[in-house]
């Protein structure tokens, strides 16, 4: 077993170049006063015009924490009340991110959509399908390990499936899918969430062997306890999952998806096992073994990926490496780059794009 330190070198010294965010802060913020007006009784905006985008708020404390592509020099204007920073890059008109304000007690994490953004995903409001959890006893993980799965209105048998890493997360997921099946956009599917493993330290410092979600994700750094995990996914939960909940079987009617370290899970495991799977959502993809890929996708007949990173995150050129090595090995891909960090907005933006392409309603 690697340290995750260890990992990290080693696809770092497979990748192209280092990445560094396009977003330059301004040290003196000016030309801002025009926007004050259009605050409103909001006591925090952002706003954008050509190559700045702009950040203000009221108050005594700066109530903004932004994601870490996006690092601003606030500077405060005792005279207005206001905290101001800006930043200059281009395409602030395509961008989207994830940010969180405290103000008044109160913490909110809206999402800013530029003006030529994709808009967000219809989200359900309240699921007219069904979420149940299972804590499911493992023998390939040792241990018991929580499974949510999403079953859509209406019932019936012989459903997709959408095998989800990071399954706490299903719920969220669940709300994007359903409004697409309700419109007859997406076939009826459910989504098995697979919980990650838990950090198993006591917190003082920093242990990768307890950090049970990167061990079992990230080949590159433990492959055994990874090859556990997949088997977990493959030889416990498909053939457990698919007679209770009535799942359809076969690889056209599975896809496995994940983002991050679970992206990364996404994609080396379905090119370990392609007869599983026949669609692949990797997104925001992280650490892998470059080479030990091209070879296990050589001879191989793969699934059709769907791939997706945002060019504000650092993990778009490993995904963008991983399009390379599946297109090599022959694969149907699909990437799709958004103007976005490595962020929750640009998941379920991608899923919400991609499933209808997926599981296609007939």
């Amino acid at each position: 077993m690697l340290t995750l330190m260890s990992a990290l070198l080693l696809a770092s010294s497979q990748a192209p170049k280092p990445w560094a965010s396009p977003a330059v802060p301004v040290e003196k913020p000016n030309e801002y006063v025009g926007f004050v007006n259009r605050l409103g009784a909001e006591n925090a905006g952002i706003f954008a015009r050509k190559d700045r985008l702009t950040l203000l708020a009221h108050g005594k404390d700066n109530p903004f924490i932004l994601p870490d592509w996006l690092r601003l020099i606030f500077v405060r204007d005792d005279a207005a009340d206001l905290w101001v920073a800006q930043a200059t890059m281009k395409d602030w008109d395509r961008v989207f991110f994830t940010y969180t304000l405290k103000q008044d007690g109160k913490t909110t994490r809206p999402v800013y959509y530029g003006s030529r953004a994709p808009r967000a995903p219809k989200s359900a409001e309240g699921l007219l399908g069904s979420l149940q959890t299972t804590a499911f006893p493992s023998k390939e993980l040792g241990e018991s390990r929580e499974i949510t799965v999403y079953l859509p209105p209406g019932g019936g048998t012989k459903l997709n499936a959408v095998y989800m890493a990071d399954g706490q997360s299903c719920e969220a997921f669940a709300k994007v899918l359903e409004p697409l099946i309700l419109a007859k956009r997406v076939a009826p599917t459910a989504i098995v969430g697979l919980f990650h493993g838990l950090y198993k330290g006591d917190g003082a410092k920093y242990d990768f062997a307890q950090d049970f979600r990167a061990r079992e994700y990230l080949k590159i750094a433990d492959p055994e306890r990874f090859e556990s995990h997949l088997r977990f996914v493959t030889e416990e939960v498909i053939p457990w999952a698919e007679p209770k909940f009535g799942l359809a079987s076969g690889a056209a009617h599975r896809a496995l998806f994940g983002f991050s370290n679970g992206g990364a899970f996404a994609l080396v495991a379905s090119a370990e096992r392609p007869e599983i799977f026949g669609s692949v959502l990797p997104y925001s993809i992280a650490v892998y073994d470059r080479d030990e890929l091209r070879k296990t996708v050589e001879g191989k007949r793969l699934p059709r990926y769907w791939l997706a990173a945002g060019t504000l995150e650092s993990f778009v050129q490993a995904t963008g490496e991983a399009e390379t090595i599946l297109k090599g090995g022959h694969a149907r891909v699909q990437f799709d780059r958004y103007v976005a960090g490595h962020d929750s907005a640009l998941w379920q933006m991608a899923f919400a794009q991609a499933l209808p392409k997926v599981f296609p309603a007939r």
